[in-house]
């Protein structure tokens, strides 16, 4: 069992290696592309090519044939879910907005510090307090402080999210 693994690398010639290592590339590179199965189909197919050509080079029994082919799925599956998985905490690192508390609501930040609302714009509310032009309104749950584009809106009506200008938020009748 374990001389099928050695003798695979080993006593391979230079077209196992390229074929290999575009297999394993393209399951590597399916992660980062939208149109997954057609490399992933690519990827099968060019490893099984790899694996029927390591076999017709070598002078190989059914027994060794068998342990290759197991031997590259468990390798290509440990080496797709490394990279998988480094990925996935690199882009949730890089993905994840430093939030602060702004006037008793948590608000993303911009790389710069400041108070990012455009996480509000298309968002519907109710004003709490009249916009004349600003005032409060109460948007999934939390108060912000938000400007009119029009002159006056009283409390009671809905009102919707149609610009955000640094940490301004702008609001229009319904």
């Amino acid at each position: 069992m374990f001389d099928a693994f050695v003798t695979l690398f080993s006593q391979a010639d230079w077209i196992f290696f390229v074929l290999f290592a575009l297999g394993l590339g393209l399951f590597i590179t399916k992660i980062f592309v939208e149109n997954k199965l057609l490399l992933a189909i690519t990827g099968i197919f060019i490893t099984i090519c790899a694996i029927t050509e390591r076999c017709a080079v070598g002078n190989n029994n059914s027994t060794q044939i068998f342990f290759y082919i197991v031997y590259i799925i468990l390798l290509i599956a440990v080496v797709y879910a490394i990279v998988k998985l480094s990925f996935e905490i690199a882009s949730a690192n890089k993905i994840r907005k430093k939030m602060a508390k702004v006037k008793g609501n948590n608000v993303p930040l911009t790389p710069e510090g400041n108070p990012d609302y455009s996480f509000l714009k298309g968002k519907v509310g109710m004003v709490v307090s009249d916009l004349k032009p600003t005032g409060k309104v109460e948007i999934q749950g939390a108060i912000y402080e938000v400007s009119s584009i029009s002159d006056y809106i009283s409390a009671g009506c809905v009102v919707k999210v149609v610009k955000v200008m640094a940490s301004r938020v702008f609001v229009e009748k319904q």
